[in-house]
């Protein structure tokens, strides 16, 4: 309960500051919440997260890519967007020496932002090339993903081994491991039988 109690206090002011236990807080904790809180805040740990995040995202961008990639397939024709900003006009009217009154449009001084105004304009697509490309960027993306779950197996892997080892240090020494953001090695543990 004491651990949900510290996490929760990381959670909330670590957004801003990081989060840090203390001593006392390692010696009150069970050797789990120890091993977690150690394996967990490594530096090495965050670096792999890291990487699995950002292929995690390149996952995500490539299959966006994908997506988009078979709908102009489907639709057979790419949709080329040009964008302006137009702005309000007001008519200005003066009378001619003829007698007549002329008008004009004129942009109305009273409209600072105006409005953005959008022309879609079907481009044809070279189905071929556009297939070709699919299937290299499914290539890819069946690469990325197997690499992924290589890697958050490997995490999960080194995690479990990292919480075995925490486990059976001491609270001090794994606080010191958890200050200096390092992970006990097997020279470091005594394994219990």
């Amino acid at each position: 309960m004491r651990f949900k109690t510290l996490m929760i206090a990381c959670f909330t002011t670590g957004l801003l500051t990081g989060c840090a236990a203390t001593l006392e807080q390692f010696q009150d904790m069970g050797p789990y919440d120890r091993a977690l809180m150690v394996c967990d805040n490594s530096a090495e740990a965050r670096a792999k997260r890291r990487e699995i995040n950002k292929l995690a995202n390149n996952v995500f961008v490539l299959s966006s890519d994908i997506a988009l990639r078979r709908s102009i397939l489907d639709r057979g024709y790419r949709t080329q967007q040009e964008c302006w900003r137009q702005f309000s006009t007001v008519s200005v009217c003066q009378g001619r020496n003829d007698g007549q009154i002329a008008c004009r449009e004129e942009r109305d001084p009273n409209d600072l932002t105006g409005k953005e105004v959008c022309k879609e304009t079907p481009v044809t697509i070279d189905a071929d090339y556009e297939e070709k490309k699919l299937l290299e960027e499914l290539e890819r993306l069946g690469s990325a993903k197997i690499t992924l779950s290589n890697l958050e197996r490997g995490y999960e892997q080194s995690r479990e081994m990292c919480y075995r080892r925490a486990e059976q240090s001491s609270p001090e020494k794994a606080y010191k491991y958890y200050k200096n953001q390092n992970e006990p090695s097997n020279d470091d543990v005594f394994y219990k039988i």
